[in-house]
């Protein structure tokens, strides 16, 4: 036997908030390590260490943005869902006031 769950759409629309918002400041952070850093011979190396972080943390952000979008979709089809039971539960109080 299954159990219901009650989700709270307030709650996933504050987790969907809360990812957008750490995916963009992530992402903000990936700028800056796409630089080249003066430090002598290993000027090479460590500009490549660095884009390689700048592209991991980029991924991160877009991650994040992944993982919002699942919460909205989860959103969406909780209050859709919602909705049509809501519509479904009327028509049946309609037709049985009905007959």
């Amino acid at each position: 036997m299954t159990e219901d769950i009650h989700v709270s759409p307030g709650d996933l629309r504050s987790i969907k908030n809360t990812l957008n918002t750490a995916g963009g400041e992530l992402f903000k952070q990936a700028e800056p390590l796409q630089k080249t850093p003066d430090v002598g011979e290993s000027s090479s190396e460590v500009a490549t260490a660095l884009a390689s972080l700048a592209a991991a943390v980029g991924g991160m952000s877009e991650g994040l943005g992944s993982l919002s979008d699942g919460v909205q979709n989860a959103l969406d089809h909780a209050t859709t869902s919602d909705h049509a039971a809501g519509d479904d539960g009327r028509r049946h109080e309609q037709r049985v006031r009905g007959s």
